[in-house]
C-alpha cells in the first residue's frame, strides 16, 4: 500500500515507524524505501512504504505505550526546566547508555545537543548544581557515558567531578568551545554530520524547532551579517550540494548566504522562515512526515530543547505555541496533515490546560475556542498590607556574574539605560550575543507612550518626551531572547529572592540615586505625570548580612565617581535601593531567569 504525504501516519505498533533513517528532507531522500515523486503543487510528495522498523523507539517506555493507544494527547512537564527535561527522558527511554547533559540557562549549548543525540540518547538539563533527580534519572538508565555539553561556566567543575562518582558511570566528556560557535562547532564535529543547517546564534526563536530535521544534517550557528571562523572551519568538509537556513533575513541574512554558497561552492540554498516563530516552526515541520507532534514553547527555550531527541526519536516536528493561543499557521499544519497525536512539552505556565485541549480539538477535527491570549498587561500583584511576601533567605552573599556593557562607551546611548541593562542580564545567562547598538536597534520604538515601546531614540536627549520603556514592552522584547519575566509590583523581598535564585533584575530607580523629579507630558495626547529623572540598571547581587545590593550601573559617567572605560559595579545599600525603586509607588522590575 502506497501513503501521500496527506495520508501517511507514523505507525502504532511498538518499535514501529515510518522511516529508519531519522528526518527525511525533500533534498535528502536516499533509502531504497522511500520514493520522490512531483506533485501538482510543484512540492514534493514523500512515499514511505509502511514495513520500515525504526531502532530508535524503545518498545517498553511509555512514549511507545502512547503511541499504540487510543490516547491522542499527553502533557509532559515537570515544576521546572530541569525536571521536565528529566520526566522527557523518563517518557521516551527504559535506558540511555550515553547521556548527553547542558546547561538549562544557556540555549546555544543545549540547541547545539540536536547534532548529538539522534533520537537515541536522552538530554538532561543543569541548572546550577547536580540535582539528587538528575542523579536518579541516570542511575536509572544505566547511563555509562556521560557528555556534557559547553565549558565550566555553563557546568562547572565541581558538577564533573559529582558526575563521575555516579554508579555505573565509567566516562565523563565535555565538549566545549570558547565561545557559543566554537561549542557549536566541535559538537558538529564530533557528531560528523555532512549536511548543513544555519540558524542565528543571537536569538533562539527561529533554531528552537530545528532539532526535529537535524538527525542527518548538522546544526551551525552564526551571526546575521557574519560567518563565525569556528563555523568556516567545520563546513570545508562538508557536501555542497545544498544548506539549509532557518530563519528570515533579520536572523540570517541573504547576503551571508550568497556568500557561503560562493566561496564554499554550494550549488544552492534553501532557507526556512516565517512571518513569526510559529509560522517558522510550522515550514520546518513541512519537511517531516509524521502524524504526530511535539507542542512546545515559542516563548522561551528549555521545555522545545530538552525535547530534542525526541523529535527525533519518532521523526516528528516541534511546533511552537504561545501559552494561551495557537497560532493560525499550526492550525493550518493540523488541518493539512491530519494529526492524529500530540505530546505538549512543559507545565501550565508555558502552555495552558486551554492550549491543550484546543490541541485534542483540532486532532477530531473541530475548530479550536477561546483561542486568543492576553489582551491586556497583567495586574500588578496585590500588595496589601495584610498579604505577606515570601522571605528570602537571610544567609550567604549571592553575585550572580554579568559581563559589563557600558550605555555611554563605545555606543554613546545616554538614554538606552533599559535595553543595556537588560542585554547584561541576557549575556549572564548566555542567552544573546547581539552587540548592544543592534540590540537598541531592534527594541520596539513608539512615539510617546512608554507602554507600548521605547519612545524617541536612546542616542539623544529630549525635554519634551519620556524617553523610556516600561517593563511589559521590555520584557516582550526580552522575550526573543530568552526568560525574561515582567514582574512589576514585586516587593524587594521577591527581587532578593529572584538574585538568589541566580537570576538578575533590570530594577527603575532614579539617576544618581537622586530624589525623583516629576514632569508632566503627553502621552498619546494625554497629560500625564511620571518620573522625569528615571534610570535603570541590574541587580545581580545580594547580600544578606549587610542588606545591600550589588548593582551593574551602566551609566559609568565620571559624575558618579566612574570611568567610561572600566565597568561601573558597586554595592547600594537595599534601604536607598527599595526608596527609589518605590518613589510614586511605581515599582517597576523585569526578571532574567
Amino acid at each position: 500500500m502506497i501513503l501521500r504525504k496527506k495520508q501517511v501516519a507514523i505507525l502504532l505498533a511498538l518499535g514501529m515507524v515510518l522511516t529508519s533513517a531519522g528526518p527525511v528532507l525533500a533534498d535528502q531522500v536516499t533509502s531504497s524505501n522511500i520514493e520522490t515523486v512531483s506533485s501538482d503543487t510543484n512540492n514534493s510528495e514523500i512515499i514511505v512504504s509502511p514495513d520500515v522498523l525504526d531502532p530508535k523507539l524503545d518498545p517498553g517506555s511509555s512514549l511507545a505505550t502512547f503511541l499504540s493507544s487510543d490516547q491522542v494527547t499527553m502533557r509532559i512537564s515537570g515544576p521546572g526546566r530541569v525536571e521536565t527535561s528529566i520526566e522527557i527522558s523518563k517518557f521516551e527511554n527504559t535506558k540511555s547508555k550515553t547521556v548527553i547533559l547542558a546547561d538549562a540557562r544557556n540555549y546555544p549549548d543545549a540547541l547545539a545537543a540536536s547534532n548529538l543525540t539522534n533520537g537515541r540518547y536522552s538530554v538532561i538539563l543543569v541548572q546550577n548544581q547536580l540535582t539528587q533527580a538528575i542523579i536518579n534519572e541516570i542511575t536509572r538508565l544505566e547511563a555509562q557515558d556521560l557528555i556534557i555539553l559547553g565549558g565550566t561556566n555553563s557546568i562547572s567543575e565541581d558538577i564533573e567531578k559529582d558526575l563521575a562518582n555516579i554508579a555505573g558511570v565509567k566516562n565523563v566528556s565535555r565538549i566545549a568551545g570558547e565561545n557559543r560557535y566554537d561549542t557549536c562547532q566541535k559538537i558538529f564535529n564530533h557528531a560528523k554530520k555532512k549536511s548543513l543547517v544555519l540558524a542565528s546564534g543571537e536569538i533562539f526563536p527561529d533554531a528552537l524547532a530545528t532539532s526535529s530535521i537535524l538527525d542527518q544534517a548538522g546544526l551551525l550557528l552564526t551571526r546575521s551579517g557574519q560567518l563565525p571562523s569556528e563555523a568556516q572551519a567545520a563546513i570545508k568538509d562538508l557536501n555542497h550540494d545544498n544548506f539549509l537556513i532557518v530563519g528570515g533575513e533579520n536572523s540570517v541574512q541573504e547576503s551571508l548566504a550568497t556568500s557561503i554558497s560562493s566561496q564554499y561552492q554550494y550549488a544552492s540554498h534553501t532557507r526556512i522562515s516565517g512571518n513569526n516563530r510559529y509560522e517558522t516552526s510550522a515550514k520546518i515541520g513541512e519537511r517531516l512526515v509524521s502524524s504526530t507532534v511535539i507542542l512546545a514553547s515559542g516563548e522561551n527555550f528549555p521545555d522545545a530543547l530538552a525535547a530534542s531527541t525526541l523529535a527525533q526519536k519518532i521523526d516528528s516536528p516541534i511546533l511552537l505555541v504561545s501559552k494561551d493561543k495557537i497560532d493560525q499557521s499550526i492550525i493550518d499544519y493540523f488541518k493539512k496533515h491530519n494529526i492524529k497525536k500530540a505530546l505538549v512539552v512543559g507545565g501550565q505556565l508555558s502552555i495552558s490546560d486551554k492550549t491543550l485541549a484546543n490541541a485534542e480539538r483540532l486532532i477530531k477535527g473541530q475548530d479550536p475556542i477561546d483561542n486568543e491570549g492576553p489582551q491586556k498587561p497583567q495586574p500588578k500583584p496585590d500588595l496589601k498590607p495584610d498579604v505577606k511576601p515570601s522571605e528570602p533567605n537571610t544567609t550567604g552573599k549571592v553575585i550572580n556574574k554579568v559581563p559589563y556593557i557600558s550605555q555611554l562607551k563605545p555606543v554613546y546611548a545616554p538614554n538606552g539605560c533599559e535595553a543595556t541593562s537588560l542585554l547584561m542580564g541576557l549575556k549572564g545567562k548566555g542567552y544573546t550575543d547581539l552587540d548592544l547598538r543592534t540590540f537598541l536597534d531592534r527594541m520596539p520604538k513608539t512615539k510617546s507612550n512608554p507602554a507600548k515601546g521605547y519612545v524617541g531614540s536612546p542616542y539623544g536627549n529630549e525635554k519634551s518626551r519620556f524617553l523610556t520603556i516600561d517593563p511589559e514592552p521590555l520584557a516582550r522584547y526580552g522575550q526573543r531572547y530568552g526568560n525574561v519575566v515582567n514582574i512589576q509590583g514585586a516587593p524587594i523581598e521577591d527581587i532578593i529572592k529572584e538574585i538568589q535564585n541566580g537570576n538578575t533584575v533590570v530594577i527603575y530607580v532614579t539617576l544618581h540615586w537622586a530624589p525623583a523629579y516629576y514632569k508632566t507630558l503627553p502621552i498619546d495626547g494625554v497629560p500625564t505625570r511620571r518620573i522625569f529623572n528615571n534610570h535603570v540598571l541590574l541587580l545581580t547581587g545580594y547580600d544578606p548580612v549587610k542588606k545591600a545590593f550589588y548593582i551593574a550601573d551602566p551609566y559609568n559617567h565620571e559624575s558618579d565617581g566612574a570611568r567610561r572605560d572600566k565597568p561601573f559595579f558597586y554595592w547600594k545599600s537595599q534601604a536607598l535601593v527599595d526608596k527609589c525603586y518605590n518613589y510614586g509607588n511605581r515599582r517597576f522590575a523585569v526578571a532574567i531567569r
